[in-house]
């Protein structure tokens, strides 16, 4: 046997890790006790969890992994048809090893590991490869949708960019001079907007979802032919049960009837800025007075948290008017974060007409917040 063949397997514990240095160089530390919890959340407690989905693959080569690739198993909708997706995670090859990432994606994309390999969070290389592999992007991951809430941070943000913290009187006195009256002119212009009465409703903070997200489900598929299996045994694992802070759900009733519900993550980003992203907002298509009165907690609570900006994603043409409504701003990418590749005997036509997804950024592991 050649010595310097490459072997792509399964990952043991035992790899762990030696997966997680490889992840420490090439996408940033982060201690491994925080790798090891999410890892067993994403996969021991993961209710979607089959043995053809891996947590890991690995490339090996003279007894060193030289490169990692994550996978989540999804089950996901596809018309009247229910699949297990691997849903794309923790890619990361050894710079000294840079034609394995191509061998490694290939493995993930065979249909004996999934029907539908999907991505959420593919950067661009990872978006390239798996386009030049047969793949497909959705041209919907390629918009994200922020609404700031304040402007000093961003003026913080865009000084550092620029000087560094060698500046840091100068990004004080930016902020006091322009960043704070902005700051009252974006709070002034969301107290003049005013959200559409939902009769007898009431918001309620979501401990754990019971068969009521069920049946909220099973009438909002019904519109959208692929999505994830968004029902009870998914929300409490993908939320209740997510082990680190930061989450919080909620829902809008009337009296015991669910109208819709929001899950939110509160987090900082890399520049010191708080933010809340929107995992779902999920009320059914044409319900506008439902689904503006979420964005409308949403916001109300991010205020509350001195939140910089909340950010989202959607691919519903109707949501997508109303976070425009209320002051989302969409930033565009010249590539999608979302990929996927269609194994299924379904037709490609079903998959590329981007109206029939529903995604989110609970989808994956965009949002997996430490």
């Amino acid at each position: 046997m050649n010595k310097n063949a490459l072997n792509i397997r399964p990952a043991a514990s035992a790899d762990y890790h030696a997966i997680a240095t490889l992840l420490d160089r090439v996408l940033g530390k982060v201690q491994f006790e925080k790798r090891l919890k999410l890892w067993q959340w994403r996969n021991d407690s993961n209710p979607a969890r089959i043995p053809e989905i891996p947590g890991f693959l690995v490339a090996e080569r003279n007894g060193q992994i030289v490169g990692i690739h994550g996978l989540t198993p999804m089950r996901v909708k596809i018309g009247e048809h229910q699949f297990h997706a691997a849903c794309s995670c923790d890619f990361a090859v050894n710079p000294t090893a840079r034609s394995v990432g191509m061998k490694l994606k290939l493995k993930t994309l065979e249909r004996d590991v999934s029907p539908l390999p999907i991505s959420t969070s593919a950067n661009e290389p990872a978006n390239r490869i798996t386009l030049a592999l047969g793949g497909k992007e959705l041209l919907t991951g390629r918009k994200r949708f922020i609404n700031p809430l304040k402007a000093s941070g961003f003026v913080r943000k865009a000084i550092l960019n620029k000087i560094g913290l060698s500046a840091k009187f100068i990004i004080g006195i930016c902020c006091v001079m322009f960043g704070k009256p902005l700051d009252s002119v974006l709070a002034l212009i969301r107290k003049l907007k005013s959200y559409p009465n939902v009769t007898d409703s009431r918001i309620l903070d979501i401990d754990r979802f019971d068969q009521r997200f069920d049946s909220l489900y099973e009438k909002i598929s019904r519109r959208h032919p692929i999505m994830t299996v968004r029902d009870s045994s998914y929300l409490n694992w993908r939320y209740t049960d997510y082990p680190f802070k930061g989450i919080q759900s909620f829902a809008l009733l009337r009296i015991d009837e669910l109208l819709g519900f929001a899950v939110i993550h509160d987090a900082v980003d890399d520049f010191g800025l708080r933010f809340f992203a929107i995992l779902e907002l999920l009320a059914p298509v044409g319900e506008n007075a439902v689904f503006e009165n979420l964005l409308g907690e949403i916001i109300r609570r991010a205020e509350n948290e001195n939140a910089d900006y909340i950010i989202a994603i959607t691919s519903t043409a109707e949501w997508e008017k109303i976070f425009k409504k209320y002051g989302f701003r969409i930033r565009n990418s010249h590539f999608s974060t979302t990929t996927y590749k269609n194994n299924t005997d379904l037709p490609d036509e079903l998959f590329s007409m981007e109206s029939n997804w529903y995604v989110s950024l609970g989808d994956g592991d965009i949002c997996y917040y430490y």
